[in-house]
């Protein structure tokens, strides 16, 4: 707020209690406020609300003290109802009560007629005290009160006279107003606005009480709006800017008038400001700079187009640099010569320059695209236009024609033709493959939210029960969080290796490594309630692999088996030549031939009752390609599924021996020689 609204007040008596409303949309708050105030003593609380209407209708019902009021309600906020409240209960003291911070908030508060700002974040204790503060200070003057606040001390009520011409003129400044009016306080604040400048301003009337003027308009017009308000303000003359506005009229242009309303000592009181659209004007001359423009460069451009007159006849009658370097010509060689040279034979024929003179003649103008010639008789894309040119009586001199080499946008437009069918095919593939992601997505949450909700309902018994769990249900609860705790290891693992493959980042070690001791480690790594596995690889086959990798191949193989087929499951290793073959096959009903190309992809769910990521055969794929190898899918046998992993043979022994579990061999239907894990054979 500044001098000229201070200066003036009118003060309230203290009266003991104190009366006030409470104005606040949580009826919480208002209780605790209410009993603090009660507690204290020396407070009356007249009546409660939660909105800026509620606040305006308590003020004039029971002409409090005080009014404590909330910023942000519905229906009608603080700030608005400020002015408000003070029209209903001029002696008020409107005390804001916001959790928004001070900064900005508070100012405008007190512009609009606030005698403090508290923010909610005081302790409550404290309120009381700062309200019989508040209580006690004087009620700024606002909006049409300017006028009287702005007035020497004592002199309002010994020249009524001075007081109704000033309060009228202000007044009938906006009764009929055709142009935006409004007026300001002397540091350029918005106390009052009509509707026409809310109009031109795009808003509503309250938006624009309590803003400051320079923050309206357009963000490189503000310096020069502040220095308009404070020349207006020590000037005895008007002072006019023309400016932009800011949001969805950055577009728009105003005059601003801005001229100080002062008293009979010359003294101002306030600003009066005067807003014109001239956006019509200002489009005008635009409208005309870009017409001259459009000229100028097109004079710039001249060396990109061939532009040249004809007679009435057609005959070239003027050439420039444009023209010359398009179709090869010189002035000495085309002057006088018709304009039917640069046309096709087949053009000329049909007479087809005649005809396009001719519709220039009629219509004023002509316009097409064609084959036209040069003079070493190769063939360009012109885009032409012929303009008829006629004198001050209408009648035709002549035409002007402008040529233009659009060839390579004519192939560019093949081109993007054959681009965008191309794009249409790529963007079907990204769509099939968002459409992978999401179903991704939605599965991997789903496999996470499993094992999380069995680990925290584990976790959360075991603190609330353990005293009542005997050792075994602890045990089970325990073994649950560690069973949950490595399916989530397993499902970020397969991620982690989902993306670090896509990246071609894989960190792999390939050195020779005894088949039998990794089918083992990985049979062993499987779940104890998991159906027998049978094994069926010799001792003395080695492969030239990631060791850690290749267990993660084998164990995704061994977990879709035992998951998506049925008994008997077994993993075999073999030596063909020079390259080491591992199959893990189950005697379940195998996968349809539809599904067979589908079965390595990323995401891919091929409609089991047990879903997964669908990332465990995509892993194992990509895995076994990183190490020079590869996967197949065929049936087994007996008719179920049977995967294939191809790695190359290590052509040495590894460098330190390692020890083989002997394995009791047994037979199993589909294979010789497959044995349980848990037998003795080096």
């Amino acid at each position: 707020m500044d001098n000229s609204t201070r200066s003036m007040a009118i003060s309230a008596p203290a009266e003991d209690p104190l009366t006030i409303v409470l104005v606040d949309d949580a009826s919480d708050l208002r209780e605790l406020v209410r009993r603090r105030l009660e507690v204290t003593g020396g407070f009356t609380v007249a009546g409660e609300g939660a909105t800026g209407h509620d606040a305006i209708r308590l003020a004039a019902e029971h002409q409090p003290d005080l009014v404590l009021l909330d910023v942000s309600m519905p229906e009608m906020d603080g700030l608005e109802a400020i002015a408000g409240v003070l029209a209903a209960c001029p002696g008020t003291r409107v005390v804001m009560f916001s959790g928004f911070e001070a900064t900005g908030l508070e100012e405008r508060a007190r512009d609009l007629g606030a005698v403090d700002f508290i923010e909610k974040s005081i302790p409550v204790s404290e309120l009381p005290g700062r309200l019989r503060h508040a209580a006690a200070l004087q009620v700024p003057i606002v909006g049409d009160r300017a006028v009287t606040a702005a007035l020497p001390a004592g002199r309002a009520g010994d020249a009524p006279e001075l007081f109704e011409e000033h309060l009228e003129r202000f007044r009938a400044a906006f009764e009929g107003a055709t142009i935006g009016m409004a007026a300001l306080t002397l540091s350029g604040r918005i106390v009052r606005a009509n509707a026409t400048l809310a109009q031109i301003m795009r808003c509503a009337e309250s938006e624009l009480f309590g803003q400051l003027f320079a923050d309206v308009v357009y963000e490189q017009s503000r310096s020069d709006i502040a220095q308009a308000v404070v020349s207006a303000a020590d000037s005895p003359r008007p002072v006019s800017i023309e400016h932009r506005l800011r949001g969805e009229r950055g577009d728009a242009w105003v005059r601003s008038t801005l001229s100080a309303v002062r008293d009979s000592a010359d003294r101002p009181l306030y600003l009066f400001l005067q807003v014109v659209d001239v956006t019509p004007e200002h489009e005008a001359a635009r409208e005309l700079f870009i017409s001259e423009q459009r000229f100028r460069l097109l004079l710039e451009s001249v060396s990109d187009y061939a532009m040249y007159t004809l007679d009435v006849d057609g005959n070239l009658a003027s050439w420039n640099t444009g023209a010359q370097k398009l179709t090869g010509y010189t002035t000495d060689e085309i002057l006088g010569r018709n304009v039917r040279v640069f046309y096709t034979p087949e053009a000329q024929a049909l007479h087809q320059s005649e005809h396009e003179l001719e519709t220039a003649r009629q219509e004023g103008r002509f316009e097409e695209e064609g084959w036209r010639v040069r003079k070493d008789g190769s063939r360009f894309w012109a885009g032409i236009v012929i303009t008829a040119l006629r004198d001050e009586h209408g009648e035709l001199i002549g035409f002007g024609k402008v040529i233009r080499d659009v060839t390579e946008r004519e192939r560019a437009a093949e081109e993007r033709e054959r681009a965008a069918a191309e794009l249409a095919a790529s963007n079907e593939q990204l769509k099939r493959a968002a459409e992978e992601r999401a179903e991704f997505v939605a599965v991997t949450a789903h496999e996470l939210r499993g094992p999380v909700h069995l680990m925290r309902s584990s976790a959360e018994m075991l603190r609330d029960d353990w005293e009542i769990l005997d050792d075994r249900g602890r045990k089970h609860l325990l073994q649950v969080l560690v069973s949950g705790g490595g399916r989530l290891n397993r499902l970020l693992e397969d991620l982690l290796v989902t993306a670090r493959a896509e990246a071609g980042r894989l960190d792999l070690a390939v050195v020779p490594v005894i088949a039998l001791s990794v089918v083992q480690e990985a049979v062993r790594g499987l779940a104890s309630a998991t159906p027998a596995v049978s094994i069926d690889c010799p001792d003395d086959v080695v492969v030239a692999a990631d060791r850690r990798r290749l267990v993660q191949i084998l164990t995704n193989l061994l977990s879709n088996a035992i998951t998506h087929g049925a008994p008997p499951v077994g993993v075999a290793a073999r030596r063909l030549g020079e390259t080491v073959e591992f199959s893990v096959c189950d005697g379940g009903r195998g996968v349809s031939e539809a599904d067979v190309p589908k079965l390595f992809t990323k995401f891919a769910q091929l409609g089991s009752a047990e879903r997964g990521t669908g990332l465990g055969l995509f892993i194992v794929r990509e895995l076994t390609r990183a190490q020079g190898g590869d996967v197949r899918y065929e049936r087994s046998s007996d008719g179920g599924s049977c995967f294939v992993v191809k790695l190359p043979a290590a052509k040495i022994l590894p460098a330190r021996p390692i020890r083989i579990t002997k394995v009791r061999r047994t037979s199993i239907p589909g294979g010789e020689g497959r044995a349980p894990v848990g037998g003795g054979k080096a």
